[in-house]
């Protein structure tokens, strides 16, 4: 089930034991600012760049306090003008459908929490995002339930 948290909703905030936020990175080993603060809100810096830098394709990473998150590559770099790549993005949410959703749910977990995935700093409209990966987070979503931290798109899939 998808549950829609709406636009203003930080996951983080919701970030628990129980629950896995799929964190948007870069294959440079680095995320974006503002999703870095938030992380250190919440572990200390070095457990993530650590963890991130074990997972450069995306993947579980597990910290020292027992929370999870997936790490997901939105991004082949953070140059400026670089965009969001959503064949990137859905070979990692491929990824997570066929080998992660098991794992998590071994591990208790019951909600992955999703942002807006390339859009933002990934410079895409949402709606060609969830055009294309939208329906392999719906897949996940058979398995597990999802937090989609957005607004429902008015559209047939949605």
């Amino acid at each position: 089930m998808i549950q829609y948290m709406g636009t203003h909703a930080n996951m983080f905030d919701h970030w628990g034991l129980r629950q896995c936020p799929v964190i948007p990175t870069n294959l440079t080993a680095v995320a974006n600012a503002g999703i870095a603060a938030e992380i250190r809100k919440h572990i200390p810096a070095h457990e993530f760049e650590q963890q991130h830098r074990n997972h450069r394709i995306g993947g579980l990473l597990q910290f020292s306090d027992g929370r999870i998150a997936w790490d997901l590559p939105t991004k082949r770099t953070l140059l400026p003008g670089s965009t969001a790549d959503t064949t990137l993005m859905n070979a990692g949410l491929n990824t997570l459908w066929r080998y992660g959703v098991a794992r998590l749910k071994q591990q208790g977990i019951e909600v992955i929490l999703i942002p807006r995935i390339g859009a933002g700093l990934g410079g895409l409209p949402w709606s060609y995002v969830w055009h294309e990966c939208g329906p392999t987070i719906e897949r996940i979503a058979k398995e597990i339930d999802v937090a989609l931290y957005t607004q429902r798109l008015n559209s047939s899939r949605t």
